[in-house]
């Protein structure tokens, strides 16, 4: 049987509403957290986040646009296309954290500490691997005499500014650090 690792951090509080049904609430009991450097410079932060997740998705959207040959490379297309993935939950997640106040709880601290840094290392495998693949196939296409479309120096081009955006969000991530307000006492 699986168990919560944050299910410590929780209390059930059973309660009579005014019809005399049972209302079963969850009190945090956990310990606290907030960010190191910050809810201003996080909210800064974040914007800087957002601002680059929609970039990327442009030029996601925008590699797509163009006829490239690249696209038509098995090798090149699937992990563009699994791309959407990380590029998607890093998104949402930055967006999701934009609502949380501080104090933070013990699962949320976690999820910023383990989860945003994947989503960007997922991405970077997932942009590298095409970039690799899709160069690699217009140098192959070009010693047997096709000349590459411009599609796809368009396609390589979007690529390397959706790897800059997610270097950067995994070099910034140190922004999000979250200390145990609960320590020191």
């Amino acid at each position: 049987m699986a168990k919560n690792k944050y299910a410590a951090d929780y209390r059930l509080i059973e309660e009579f509403d005014s019809r005399g049904r049972v209302r079963v609430s969850l009190e945090y009991i956990g310990k606290d957290y907030r960010y190191a450097h910050g809810a201003d410079r996080v909210r800064k932060h974040l914007k800087r986040c957002l601002a680059a997740c929609a970039a990327a998705w442009l030029f996601f959207i925008a590699a797509i646009i163009p006829y490239t040959e690249s696209m038509h490379q098995l090798s090149a297309a699937l992990p563009y296309a699994f791309s959407a993935l990380p590029l998607g939950m890093l998104t949402s997640f930055t967006l999701s954290l934009r609502g949380v106040k501080e104090p933070l709880e013990h699962r949320t601290s976690d999820r910023i500490e383990y989860d945003y840094p994947a989503y960007c290392m997922a991405l970077l495998l997932m942009q590298s691997i095409t970039f690799m693949t899709a160069s690699a196939g217009m140098i192959f296409r070009f010693f047997r005499g096709q000349m590459p479309v411009t599609g796809d120096f368009c396609f390589l081009s979007c690529c390397v500014f959706i790897l800059a955006a997610a270097a950067f969000l995994l070099k910034k991530r140190s922004e999000l650090e979250t200390a145990c307000a609960d320590e020191g006492h």
